[in-house]
């Protein structure tokens, strides 16, 4: 069962578990697109891990939701492993291009498709292509157009217009930017993808598609070097566990709970999108990704149908990943960032909201964040499981849209 929740045109589809749930959890996923959620929910159900269900919700997240991920850009993820294993965060940033001469924008380097396998490469069961296939399917043979991606085109589809190729891409029979309901199509996108699909992202970073992807930001007028890309290689690092004696925290970035929370800070949101999932075993991958802004650069790579990133914000705060279990078998999860306060604050905010149990809708309507509090296994969110989406009111379960 799917539950739609949110509105202001940022929506929320969380893919309930079955009755299938163990001793560490149970199997969901969470994303700002139905059809991404769906698939990743099938990823699970077809024996995947939690990581196999996050790689391939964000691949199709690359399709479906253009304004707020794609292989242009980049993003982080934390993954917790099942009780009594590690927590790792793996870093995949859209950087800055070199700038080797004058250009006109600044664009980001491509790190998505690597950081996306290497993820998976650690922690997932399913062979690679299958996690790629649906992806592949969605580009090559069209997807409905989401209430996000629409609101996303009402508001930011001017930064498309230096771009005919990738404005036209967005519109319906080259007339009218699409809106809810539309379907869109990549072939483009769809060839990119059957090649990772069948060599891995290797070639996107090394060989002639990295030149090809080059000599086409070049085109584009953007500074990015085959240079850029092979550069571009994801990090795994630790991430911090606290144990508050209520509750065990996994963060990052490394945060002092306990301080009083800072003031807000007038930083630059990093406009991207969250995905959450998680499996029976007990395994949780939370993922910011994005292009550093609505449609990156809004500029494309016309030959391989995605978006270069822009370069990010120098005052960009970095999202916050927060998962936090209680003793009374509570969990809490946090994606992103309050309107306005530094990663500090939010993340003490969001503990704050997850230590007394509940989550305040109100506190949430000036986040760029995905929240979400649940009793472990759960599987009735009227039992008590919030969802929260990042900007957008809270709708209870018995006002939320729904649908299989």
């Amino acid at each position: 069962m799917t539950m739609i929740y949110g509105c202001g045109g940022v929506q929320f589809a969380l893919l309930l578990p079955e009755p299938d749930r163990g001793p560490g959890g149970a199997d969901w996923v969470i994303a700002a697109d139905a059809t991404a959620a769906g698939l990743g929910r099938a990823a699970l159900g077809a024996g995947g891990s939690a990581a196999d269900a996050a790689a391939t919700t964000a691949l199709a997240l690359a399709v479906t939701l253009p304004s707020r991920a794609g292989f242009g850009g980049g993003g982080r993820c934390l993954v917790v492993e099942p009780p009594g294993g590690r927590a790792m965060v793996i870093d995949f940033p859209a950087v800055a291009a070199s700038v080797n001469r004058d250009a006109r924008f600044r664009a980001g380097v491509p790190a998505f498709a690597r950081g996306v396998f290497a993820l998976h490469a650690r922690y997932g069961r399913l062979p690679w292509p299958q996690v790629v296939a649906p992806a592949e399917s969605l580009a090559r043979f069209g997807f409905v157009v989401s209430p996000t991606l629409a609101d996303d085109l009402a508001r930011h589809g001017d930064a498309l217009v230096n771009d005919r190729a990738a404005l036209t891409a967005m519109m319906v029979g080259g007339r009218r930017i699409a809106g809810v309901g539309d379907r869109l199509r990549n072939r483009a996108l769809a060839t990119l993808i059957a090649q990772l699909r069948g060599r891995g992202p290797g070639g996107m970073y090394e060989g002639g598609l990295a030149r090809e992807i080059a000599d086409a930001a070049d085109a584009a007028g953007l500074p990015l070097t085959a240079d850029d890309l092979r550069g571009a290689v994801p990090a795994w690092r630790d991430a911090v566990t606290i144990d508050t004696g209520a509750a065990t925290v996994v963060i990052d970035p490394a945060i002092d709970l306990a301080a009083a929370a800072d003031p807000p800070a007038d930083l630059a949101s990093g406009f991207g999108t969250a995905l959450i999932a998680t499996d029976r075993d007990g395994m949780v991958v939370a993922c910011a990704l994005g292009l550093n802004a609505p449609f990156g650069v809004g500029l494309a790579a016309r030959e391989h149908g995605f978006l270069f990133s822009a370069a990010p914000p120098p005052d960009a705060a970095p999202a916050v990943l927060l998962a936090e279990r209680d003793a009374a078998g509570r969990q809490t999860f946090l994606v992103g960032s309050f309107g306005g306060a530094s990663p500090a604050a939010s993340a003490r905010r969001a503990h704050r909201l997850a230590d007394d149990g509940t989550i305040d809708a109100a506190a949430f309507q000036d986040a760029d964040a995905l929240a979400i509090s649940c009793d472990i296994g759960l599987a009735d969110p009227a039992d008590g499981c919030v969802v929260l989406g990042g900007g957008a009111e809270y709708d209870t379960p018995s006002s939320a849209g729904s649908g299989e």
